[in-house]
């Protein structure tokens, strides 16, 4: 495969051991959008394996990350929802005066609200890392790598607090991932860790988060394990129900693993059947629009993988969305339009909210703009608004 390459162990343990619980077949890059509908995208196979070792989930297909990320058209600034999840944790913290490392900086949603601390993101899109260098936010336009952790340190120091929030998961080398973190913490600093819910994804029927990008689904128990290997301890975890489709933090220290009572853990996951809901999710839906006309709204990484695997490109005649970047392109795979969400006010066909996980958020935002939408939503079943 061009771009790519197939793994056979698990990333965290090493272990050959695993079972596929969930196959999407050959799917485009979900960021990959097209300029022109004529365009033809690359596919890759899409797959999940359990690992029967250490209870992490993984897909065994890995796509180069300069071909993924050097460009990036996913902003975490245009949600509401999330900067004020970024709010709550700048103000949770409380890192006035101390030095603090945003890993994946995106748009500098998070280190904006850090303006009383020293701050710093590493960042490898360019447009991403110029986007927050305009607001005063210095960037270091690169992949954290041992080499970028070692420019850091000999010209920033130590720092008090490393915020990965949403890039975990996107990680190959996990391994090197946090001991190039922790090089940069001094001995009482934190690490902090935001990543999906392995459990949330599979029971909710969430087909949305399993794209290339995301190379690993978390579990606890699987934290706890790899984590201990990397002598690092958990001394406290928070479940984000309504972030990403339920989401887990993990606040990390260096040393001996302690016992925590964190109130959570994994629980029943249903992989066993998880690949018969996902088809189920694409029969209902098929069904229920039968040749309907309809729009999306969100052209999100998860509504790709929906509407390639429910080949909806038959029924959407657009996708409306907020990103200024987005517009004018296309969905890969699918080749539907992509529009500006003002343009969304003469829509009279039924919305298709594609980002189920911030439907709340969008159907308040498309009501100011068309009061008379209806909406409806895919996951975990069909639901009209």
């Amino acid at each position: 495969m061009e771009h790519a390459k197939t793994i056979e162990n698990c990333r965290f343990c090493g272990s050959p051991q695993k079972t596929m619980y969930l196959n999407l077949g050959e799917m485009p890059l979900v960021n990959n959008l097209s300029s022109s509908p004529d365009e033809e995208v690359e596919r890759y196979p899409l797959r999940v394996f359990l690992c029967h070792d250490c209870g992490m989930s993984f897909i065994d297909c890995v796509v180069d990350p300069e071909y993924l990320f050097r460009t990036y058209c996913y902003r975490s600034g245009m949600s509401g929802t999330f900067v004020r999840h970024c709010r709550e944790l700048a103000r949770q913290i409380d890192a006035k005066g101390r030095f603090v490392i945003e890993i994946a900086s995106n748009d500098g949603t998070f280190l904006h609200q850090m303006a009383k601390s020293r701050r710093l993101g590493i960042e490898p899109a360019q447009n991403l890392a110029e986007l927050s260098q305009a607001e005063g936010i210095t960037v270091i336009p690169e992949f954290f790598t041992a080499e970028t952790a070692e420019k850091v340190l000999k010209e920033y120091g130590w720092a008090d607090y490393i915020v990965a929030m949403n890039v975990f998961a996107h990680v190959h080398d996990v391994t090197g991932f946090i001991s190039n973190a922790k090089k940069l913490l001094k001995k009482d600093g934190v690490l902090i860790i935001e990543a999906p819910w392995v459990r949330d994804t599979v029971n909710n029927n969430d087909s949305g988060q399993i794209y290339h990008e995301h190379l690993s689904y978390i579990s606890i128990r699987g934290m706890k394990k790899f984590l201990r290997r990397m002598d690092m301890s958990i001394y406290q975890i928070k479940y984000f129900p309504d972030m990403h489709g339920g989401s887990l933090r993990f606040y990390l220290k260096q040393g001996e693993q302690q016992k925590i009572d964190v109130g959570l853990d994994d629980g029943i996951i249903c992989y066993d059947t998880y690949q018969q809901r996902i088809d189920r999710v694409r029969d209902d839906l098929s069904a229920y629009l039968k040749d309907e006309k309809i729009v999306g709204v969100g052209a999100a990484a998860k509504g790709c993988i929906l509407c390639n695997y429910c080949h909806l490109e038959n029924n959407v005649l657009a996708i409306y969305d907020n990103t200024p970047e987005k517009w004018g392109k296309y969905q890969p795979g699918t080749k539907i339009p992509i529009l500006p969400q003002e343009e969304i006010s003469s829509v009279r066909e039924r919305i298709l909210i594609l980002p189920h996980n911030f439907k709340n958020e969008i159907r308040r935002n498309i009501r100011k703009l068309n009061p008379q939408a209806r909406f409806i939503v895919a996951v975990p079943t069909i639901e009209e608004l």
